[in-house]
């Protein structure tokens, strides 16, 4: 824990937003009154470079309230991502994993080091509603205005860190995301800093549900050849 302490960022929430994050093993196993400003983390290592690994920061929630859009997308239990890369203790990239996968990117180096203070830490964003993670505050723009993202950081939560356990790693809500944990995080593209703002902005949802479709065939096609090789 002590590393995951270390690079630790720091959550700053929309003022109007009633959903936190809260703790997700004593939600999903126990169900009872759980932890409020809880954020889980984990770990992986890199097995060719022993001084480099990644911190995954999960923040889970009870409840997805929605966009802004009369709240068309809400519903129960959400979860959300960022990923640190660190060599030599000093963090090299940040991975911010925004709503489905293609929407998730990489900071490249030096835009990862522009957002860092001088303790190695950093700000995380999360969006009114949708709790969708960005590297800074204002309105993402997404699917031409109806799908927008806003934070406006008036409210910080100082959150206490939690390990996952076994238990949860292998519970029906959380298994679909134990792939994050051992993909190749080089196919999440790496963006400018001055790019995330507007880039989704032009991109019908039914390209995305399209790419989704098609990842998931690829995997799925990929996984069959393996077994059969």
């Amino acid at each position: 824990m002590d590393l995951a302490q270390k690079f630790l960022p720091h959550y700053l929430f929309h003022s109007q937003e009633k959903y936190f994050p809260i703790d997700m093993n004593e939600y999903l196993l126990k169900n009872k009154t759980v932890k409020r400003d809880t954020l889980h983390y984990s770990f992986r290592t890199d097995p060719k470079k022993k001084n480099k690994f990644w911190i995954y920061y999960w923040a889970f929630y009870s409840y997805d309230s929605g966009s802004w859009w009369f709240g068309y997308d809400s519903h129960p239990l959400d979860l959300e991502l960022v990923i640190i890369q660190v060599y030599f203790m000093k963090i090299e990239k940040i991975c911010f994993c925004p709503h489905s996968s293609p929407e998730h990117f990489w900071l490249n180096f030096n835009d990862s080091q522009s957002i860092l203070n001088i303790n190695q830490s950093f700000n995380v964003f999360p969006s009114l509603g949708k709790h969708a993670q960005y590297p800074f505050a204002g309105t993402i723009w997404r699917y031409y205005g109806f799908g927008n993202d806003f934070n406006n950081q008036k409210i910080y939560k100082n959150l206490t860190l939690a390990s996952i356990h076994n238990e949860t790693l292998i519970h029906p809500f959380f298994f679909p995301h134990q792939s994050m944990l051992t993909m190749d995080l080089d196919y999440i593209p790496t963006l400018p800093l001055d790019s995330i703002k507007y880039r989704m902005i032009f991109i019908p949802l039914i390209f995305i549900n399209f790419y989704l479709y098609i990842q998931k065939w690829f995997t799925t096609t990929k996984k069959s050849t393996n077994l059969r090789g």
